[in-house]
């Protein structure tokens, strides 16, 4: 009777086969959903990081009566571009993109950094316009 309250205790290797597997057939079925999740969070910063940069903007058109050509003359910053609040995403104003005077228009563009198949360019244009994954 002490040998079969011994061996009722202990998983057997079979036991232990099945429960690996389940667990890995679950963790295959989670796995596309975290990194849809991953991707549209990403997606979220960068909108939200050009809609911050399109406020500025108007800030600065409010004030100069144009919009300013670059990020370094709209936030006195030694550079071109800035990167994004989480890093995915590197923001720029594109004036090779719009079709109109120097400072009566501009595009905002959020460049992915590392790319995946399923992230790309964000653009915003003065007029209202929105290309890339906007909906």
């Amino acid at each position: 009777m002490v040998a079969t309250m011994n061996r009722s205790r202990a998983f057997t290797l079979i036991e232990l086969l099945v429960s690996l597997a389940i667990v890995s057939i679950l963790f295959s079925l989670a796995l596309p959903s975290y990194e849809s999740y991953q991707q549209r969070s990403r997606l979220t910063e960068g909108k939200a990081s050009l809609l911050r940069l399109q406020t500025e903007l108007e800030r600065y058109a409010m004030s100069f009566q144009r919009y300013p050509q670059s990020l370094s003359e709209l936030l006195s910053y030694d550079e071109d571009e800035l990167e994004s609040d989480h890093g995915y995403f590197n923001l720029y104003i594109d004036s090779g993109l719009s079709d109109c005077d120097e400072g009566a228009c501009y595009a905002l563009v959020a460049e992915p950094i590392i790319e995946t198949r399923s992230d790309e360019r964000l653009e915003l244009y003065s007029d209202g316009r929105r290309e890339g994954q906007w909906n």
